[in-house]
């Protein structure tokens, strides 16, 4: 009894220890270097909050947040990028979300000497620990990037980055990077309708998911590994059906191509994973998409969702699409 216990203990902090991914630098719905918060001071948070007033940095218990151009001690760290960054003169920094975020990551540094890096621990809404991560960062004032996605499926909500030395203290951070909302990460999201790639079909750009739809903004996709797999989609438009579909990969190297009011991003062998009626605030979700869609290990696949937009359609076709989600399982 007692060892098998003990194998149950042991599978549950396997489960954890993975509830987050390294991965590498990314641009994020939210970026945050620091340039525009009150500098100077020594606060129990970053006033002004942090990513674009969607978060808070703070020391709990301390007054130790501080924004500043340069900072000297064991050795003299200066900004990674712009003019300022920042730093905790007094307890670990800690970052709470408004709304989970599905990957969180930046430049970290120390002045503080031996031995350098710290602790990232994740926690969800509901305050329960998802995992930790080492930090790296180097004892010498340099900059070393570390990022994380979560496995979850819950998403990150607060975030503790505790350094190795003084109770945590003297750990810097800059130019950080967060992607909000979904509650939780998996895959990799693309084929946005902002710009970056190929244009809206009608000057109807979004700062978020798809081209805009008729509310002004775009639909918004995230997957995550719950249940088999479950694509999450939100502000489309409530009422009015919509399809999840399967594509065997990217259209236009991921950048898409027109069609309706929005961008095709997936194509090839597609694949009529759901209709879906989206609620009252335009979310719609499909559980089972690996079994759906037929999808084996090692396989990679691209996901969209297509939706009807009659009433206001920007670009008078009458249906939008999301942006895409590619996943190899």
């Amino acid at each position: 009894m007692r060892h098998t216990l003990l194998l149950a203990v042991a599978v549950t902090i396997s489960g954890i220890a993975s509830a987050q991914t390294p991965i590498g630098p990314f641009a994020g719905t939210e970026s945050d270097g620091f340039e525009t918060q009150q500098s100077g001071s020594f606060d129990p948070c970053i006033v002004g909050r942090v990513f674009n007033n969607n978060g808070d940095l703070c020391t709990p218990g301390s007054s130790g947040a501080h924004i500043t151009g340069g900072w000297g001690f064991m050795c003299t760290i200066q900004e990674h990028g712009g003019a300022r960054f920042t730093g905790s003169a007094g307890g670990a920094y800690e970052y709470t979300f408004d709304t989970p975020v599905s990957r969180f990551g930046g430049y970290f540094g120390t002045n503080a000497g031996p031995p350098g890096g710290g602790t990232a621990n994740f926690y969800d809404a509901a305050n329960n620990f998802l995992g930790s991560a080492v930090i790296t960062a180097p004892a010498d004032c340099t900059w070393t990037w570390n990022g994380w996605q979560d496995d979850s499926g819950a998403g990150f909500s607060r975030i503790e980055v505790p350094s190795n030395v003084f109770g945590g203290a003297f750990l810097m951070m800059d130019d950080m990077e967060a992607d909000f909302g979904g509650g939780g990460g998996f895959g990799t999201e693309l084929c946005f309708g902002d710009g970056s790639g190929t244009n809206c079909p009608c000057t109807n750009p979004s700062a978020n998911g798809g081209c805009a739809n008729s509310t002004g903004d775009g639909c918004t996709l995230h997957a995550q590994p719950a249940a088999g797999g479950t694509l999450d989609a939100g502000n489309a438009i409530p009422g009015q059906p919509g399809l999840f579909f399967q594509g065997d990969n990217t259209i236009g190297g991921g950048s898409g191509v027109v069609f309706g009011d929005g961008l095709r991003c997936c194509g090839q062998s597609v694949v009529r994973l759901g209709v879906v009626l989206p609620d009252g605030n335009g979310d719609a979700s499909l559980s089972g998409i690996q079994a759906l869609g037929g999808a084996n290990v090692g396989d990679t696949k691209c996901y969209q969702y297509w939706y009807r937009n009659p009433n206001g359609s920007p670009c008078l076709a009458g249906f939008n699409l999301s942006n895409a989600v590619e996943i190899t399982w």
